[in-house]
């Protein structure tokens, strides 16, 4: 299954990708499905998780800056 999604900061220096409901049960995994993600052409396996009420993919800073994520965090790069 492919979707976009905008990466979103989710405070600090913590930033993911929403995932809807709908996403998540069409992968058949639970509530904690495991995935493979590709941004930019990088791919990494992870896990899409619920926090606060919504699910969430999460990308480590690490990762952002690793791979120069494209992406603002309250006007400063990642």
């Amino acid at each position: 299954m492919r979707f976009r999604a905008e990466l979103t900061a989710t405070g600090g220096n913590t930033a993911g990708f929403p995932v809807g409901d709908e996403v998540v049960a069409a992968l058949d995994g639970g509530g904690r499905p495991k995935v493979v993600v590709t941004v930019n052409g990088f791919e990494w396996r992870s896990s899409i998780a619920k926090m606060s009420g919504s699910y969430w993919l999460g990308v480590s800073r690490a990762r952002r800056v690793a791979r120069s994520v494209a992406m603002m965090l309250e006007g400063r790069a990642p």
